[in-house]
């Protein structure tokens, strides 16, 4: 599924050739000249880079190197060939490091060139309008138009839609969070170089930012100090959530949206958009292989995953409380909606004790104000669980997503209803799909593990309260003994002393619920302990 991306990529993806072609339509001289230029402007910046920060001999070493295989891909010379072979033989391994580096950063510049001149193009087709590029939501649905797709027909469709990407924890990922953000930095000046503002000074401004930021990445280390620790992992899964996901994930709704009117015109108006878009993860759930992903760390990862989120709901509400200035005097708010408002005074007395009332003439305002107080409570208690230390505030939070949505779909009705349904389908609709898209858990944790450690474990627990060989026995009596055990749970007897560790652990796993380990509830049994 190809939507039109964001206006900014938290980082270039790995290195690609610069050369490629770009699209398919149009012509790929034009667009390979161009893109050429611009990687030649980001050349002569590194250039400029190496010649002040890299050694002398370094510089002038990886000069000789460019220049020379530079000739001989126009035409080969076994002389100039083995000439260069013996230079790079003699390295030593100190300006051979340096020398892999600047290739390495070339590389990554071209490519961040790349992405930034792709999604010119595109911007480009989506404002000479007509099919977008192949794929797209417009692309796709106009061509369902052409061939006699009705109404029923794509909402069928839609409401069979379903797509979650998942994140993993690659072990061969190297590259640091500081480095993404450095080339984050570079791929937004690349992108203010085709701004029709950027000329003269500001040009010459945006390829002095540029330069500097370049300059930083050459003096940042690509690699870390320490070893990463699952914990670590879990912050890079999330990293990218602040810096693009959840922009990404309105803007996927949104595009879809634009994409159903321009194809059904009137009739878009009776098509519903059901929420789709689901996201999910292995980071701080799988188990297998990994000897450090414990109980704790499944709890960690799910606290760590619900905090990014409730920060996101706090800054847009934080926004939506400068698009909901409505004054009382100019609307007229739903019943439903004002009733609620009334309710929220227990809350007011909490979110602003000193101006209790606060935004009293402008309700939506108002309303925005106390939800956010009170996503901030159930921030500061996941933060709290987090650091280890007690939530408080309980009484003031939401006690589920769901909660929180419905108060935002209050809002929005009761905006609709005095015919404000164009303010109504701005920040607050992008919220409220980030709501359900999101919720308060972020995403869905897989917990992966080997399944020979759960038969192994499984086996343990008969032959501890039953003393049955549970692996000696065959398939089908196995099946039946399990269906015996679900339905008659209390029939299992057993001291977690004669259990290994390993199962144990287990054991914790399937006792873990919404972050918290429950202890078993027969007092003959020893308890586990909570994380």
């Amino acid at each position: 599924m190809n939507t039109p991306p964001p206006p900014t990529r938290p980082a270039p993806s790995p290195p690609s050739s610069a050369t490629s072609p770009l699209l398919e339509t149009g012509s790929p001289r034009f667009f390979d000249r161009e893109l050429r230029k611009r990687i030649r402007l980001l050349s002569v910046l590194l250039a400029r880079v190496l010649k002040a920060q890299a050694d002398p001999d370094t510089f002038q070493t990886l000069q000789e190197l460019r220049l020379g295989f530079a000739r001989l891909r126009k035409q080969d010379d076994k002389n100039l060939r083995d000439h260069l072979m013996q230079t790079l033989d003699r390295l030593s391994p100190d300006i051979l490091g340096q020398m892999v580096r600047a290739c390495q950063l070339y590389f990554n510049l071209a490519n961040s060139a790349e992405e930034a001149f792709q999604l010119k193009l595109r911007r480009e087709q989506a404002g000479e309008g007509g099919h977008f590029w192949k794929s797209s939501f417009r692309d796709t649905l106009m061509l369902f138009r052409e061939e006699g797709m009705s109404r029923a027909d794509l909402q069928g469709l839609l409401d069979k839609l379903y797509y979650q990407p998942v994140l993993t924890a690659h072990p061969t990922e190297a590259k640091r969070r500081t480095i993404i953000e450095a080339l984050r930095k570079i791929f937004d000046n690349i992108e203010k170089l085709d701004d029709p503002r950027s000329r003269g000074f500001f040009r010459a401004q945006t390829i002095e930012h540029l330069q500097t930021q370049i300059q930083i990445l050459w003096k940042t280390d690509e690699l870390r100090a320490r070893k990463l620790e699952v914990r670590d992992e879990i912050g890079n899964g999330l990293f990218y959530f602040p810096n693009s996901l959840f922009q990404a994930a309105t803007e996927v709704y949104r595009n879809l949206g634009m994409a159903v009117r321009d194809a059904f015109k009137e009739e878009a108006a009776e098509i519903h958009i059901p929420g789709f878009l689901r996201f999910g993860s292995w980071i701080g759930g799988d188990r297998d292989g990994n000897p450090n992903v414990k109980a704790e760390t499944t709890v960690l990862a799910l606290r760590m995953q619900a905090q990014v989120v409730l920060e996101e709901y706090v800054r847009r509400l934080e926004a939506l409380d400068d698009e909901l200035s409505l004054s009382g005097r100019f609307c007229n708010p739903s019943e439903q909606f004002l009733r609620g408002l009334e309710k929220d005074n227990q809350f007011a007395e909490h979110a602003f004790p000193h101006l209790g009332k606060l935004f009293a003439d402008e309700p939506y305002r108002r309303k925005v104000a106390i939800m956010r107080y009170r996503i901030q409570r159930n921030l500061a208690a996941v933060t709290s669980q987090i650091n280890g230390e007690p939530a408080s505030h309980e009484e003031d939070r939401y006690v589920s997503a769901k909660a929180f949505l419905k108060e935002l779909q209050i809002i929005r009705d009761s905006l609709i209803g005095h015919g404000d349904a164009a303010i109504a389908a701005s920040g607050l609709q992008d919220t409220i799909r980030l709501v359900e898209t999101f919720g308060f858990h972020l995403m869905q944790l897989d917990l992966r593990q080997e399944s020979t450690r759960h038969s192994e474990a499984v086996a343990e627990i008969f032959q501890a309260a039953l003393a049955i060989d549970y692996l000696g026995l065959s398939e089908g009596r196995r099946i039946e003994l399990l269906a015996e055990g679900i339905a008659n749970p209390n029939a299992f007897e057993y001291d977690l002393q004669a259990l290994t560790p390993a199962t144990v652990e287990i054991l914790r796993l399937f006792q873990l619920d919404f972050g918290l380990f429950l202890r078993q509830r027969d007092r003959s049994r020893s308890t586990i302990p909570d994380c």
